[in-house]
């Protein structure tokens, strides 16, 4: 356990507060968990390594493609990735990625319930949530990440300012890949833990 103190100017001391030690980034239960790691590994290798006709070489992949699509009507997934160079290994890519996102957004919630009694302590040694972040957290959170992930998947080429970062480097690909996985499943993932984590911090002081 981390002891903070403070003291007023007059030398007065305020009560000791125990503050639990951060949880460790590569543990199980950490936020570069290799449960997450590992699964958000396979749409950003397929970005970087998939062969450019793999839907041809593969038609299990094909097949998959299209259940994806099925699952998914509202993003038009082949309008990104027919403006790339590799449209079949980027419409593989954006299919794995959607499939990935709640299986990570599982593990993220799955942490939430084991990490927070730790959290609730680091939490309220902090001084609780307030209301401006926890509407931060999923009223805006949640749908600025998701639009963000759509227009990723859904919008033709690159913004004016990054022409050519995704449809025609599959490094750039990766990476806005890789942020869209994390960020999306992090913030999905972690709804129900911001939301017991004001509530405790805003009502349940005493518990």
């Amino acid at each position: 356990m981390k002891r903070s103190m403070s003291s007023t100017s007059f030398g007065d001391e305020k009560p000791v507060v125990d503050v639990p030690s951060t949880i460790r980034a590569f543990s199980l239960s950490g936020s570069l968990s290799p449960l997450l790691l590992i699964p958000m590994a396979v749409p950003v290798l397929a970005a970087l390594f998939a062969p450019d006709d793999i839907l041809n070489l593969w038609s299990w992949l094909r097949r998959f493609t299209l259940w994806v699509q099925h699952l998914f009507p509202i993003v038009p997934l082949s309008a990104h990735a027919a403006s790339t160079t590799y449209s079949q290994a980027a419409l593989l890519t954006h299919c794995l990625t959607l499939v990935v996102i709640p299986i990570a957004s599982l593990v993220w919630l799955w942490q939430g319930v084991v990490n927070y009694p730790r959290l609730l302590a680091r939490s309220r040694a902090r001084g609780g949530m307030s209301v401006a972040q926890y509407l931060m957290s999923s009223v805006v959170g949640v749908p600025l990440i998701l639009g963000c992930v759509y227009f990723f998947m859904a919008l033709p080429g690159d913004p004016s300012f990054a022409k050519g970062v995704t449809t025609h480097s599959r490094i750039g690909f990766a990476f806005l890949t890789l942020a869209a996985l994390y960020g999306a499943s992090m913030v999905l993932g972690t709804q129900l833990l911001v939301l017991r984590l004001f509530i405790d911090t805003n009502f349940r002081k005493g518990a």
